[in-house]
């Protein structure tokens, strides 16, 4: 039976609710990847695919893709657990502060989570990111290469660009369905269904993000997004790294039902998956409100001292 070439799902003509639906069998494309691809829309399926990592073979070489602000203790640990020769694929680099080398990063993410895998950063639809992975590809020595990672951190685009396929490619979670095997010059390669993870809001960047810093007294909050509320116990300073949204801060009590308290002892990067950093220089309590928990990533900052 043939896979449609965008999410990788079988195609069957039996059931519309089911994923890999076509009207004719003969069309390339399921139904809801012709409509993702063409007018943008996304049908909610009765069928749930699941989405756990995918089980892989002992053989051959893994790339896991994980985009710049989604770069948490959660999302390493996936990739930590992939049994297999693998490069960790930082995907979106182009975005990364101007104040941070990409080899302060490469280093702290070996330092710190004891990864003694490759670590490659790629930015979005670049020749010379393209040739990186052409080159790992074409040293190693068994030509199985599977691509992996988190929901839309441009694995699927990559394999686009690389290949010439039709890999269909959107801000909808999971749009891969199932593995897609592609044979290539390169060898034998697979597209694997992106790994769900928590996502606060997915933001469209260009260029280097700028950080601006806010100095915050005492019980002071920093408003972000007009959702997102952080006071700080003591006096600090809070740098948001992410896109261009309201921000203000306020005396005003936090009313929200829930408030999630972190204390940081140390310079930390509050993570909110998607969306951008706060880092927290010096420590202090952190309450934060107007947001799930899920999305709140605490962890030891990159940022500060010099970058080698």
């Amino acid at each position: 039976m043939s896979k449609c070439l965008g999410c990788g799902a079988k195609l069957q003509d039996k059931d519309k609710d089911k994923v890999g639906y076509v009207k004719d069998l003969t069309m390339e494309l399921c139904e809801r990847c012709f409509r993702i691809t063409n007018y943008h829309e996304n049908k909610v399926l009765k069928e749930v695919p699941k989405n756990p990592i995918p089980k892989l073979p002992k053989k051959g070489l893994a790339f896991f893709f994980i985009d710049y602000l989604n770069i948490t203790n959660k999302s390493i640990n996936y990739f930590k657990s992939v049994d297999m020769d693998k490069v960790l694929v930082i995907s979106k680099s182009d975005i990364i502060p101007k104040s941070v080398y990409q080899k302060k990063i490469e280093d702290y993410l070996k330092d710190n989570f004891n990864i003694n895998s490759p670590i490659i950063f790629v930015k979005s639809k670049s020749n010379n990111s393209i040739k990186k992975i052409i080159n790992i590809m074409n040293d190693y020595p068994l030509k199985e290469f599977y691509f992996l990672g988190l929901t839309n951190a441009g694995k699927s685009t990559f394999l686009n660009a690389l290949l010439d396929t039709k890999i269909t490619v959107s801000e909808f979670p999971n749009t891969t369905e199932d593995f897609i095997k592609i044979k290539s010059i390169y060898g034998n390669i697979y597209d694997t269904a992106g790994l769900i993870y928590p996502v606060y809001k997915v933001s469209k960047l260009k260029g280097s993000i700028k950080e601006i810093t806010y100095n915050l007294r005492k019980n002071e909050t920093l408003v972000i997004d007009d959702s997102i509320k952080i006071r700080v116990g003591g006096s600090t300073s809070l740098t948001f790294i992410g896109p261009k949204v309201n921000i203000r801060k306020s005396f005003k009590n936090i009313d929200d039902d829930e408030v999630y308290t972190y204390k940081i002892a140390n310079e930390t990067n509050i993570v909110i998956s998607g969306f951008g950093i706060i880092y927290v220089k010096k420590g202090t309590d952190i309450m934060i409100s107007g947001i799930s928990q899920e999305y709140i990533n605490p962890m030891k900052s990159y940022f500060g001292g010099k970058n080698n």
